[in-house]
């Protein structure tokens, strides 16, 4: 499978969803931290393989590790290197 194979099959399955079940997932997180939504995401099967990838503006010593425990498959931080983003969502999005 090719990466624009791969890109139409992961539109699909996020186009599978419907309206109220994508805004039902949007209020869900409403009011958490970021890792607190990140590990609330990682406790639903179907989400196992998702990406989740944070950016991070104020990058502190202790984020990544903290990132990665909470359920991140990556992490980067500002300012954004748009090669390092690009190389990371290809890993990602194409696995």
């Amino acid at each position: 499978m090719n990466s624009a194979d791969t890109y139409r099959k992961k539109a699909a399955e996020f186009d599978a969803l419907s309206r109220q079940e994508r805004n039902q997932a949007a209020s869900t997180y409403r009011g958490m931290d970021g890792y607190e939504t990140m590990r609330n995401i990682r406790e639903h099967p179907q989400f196992g393989t998702l990406p989740i990838v944070p950016l991070t503006a104020k990058a502190m010593k202790g984020d990544r590790e903290k990132c990665l425990d909470a359920g991140a498959s990556d992490y980067i931080s500002k300012p954004v290197n748009t090669d390092q983003l690009l190389s990371l969502m290809r890993v990602w999005l194409f696995r």
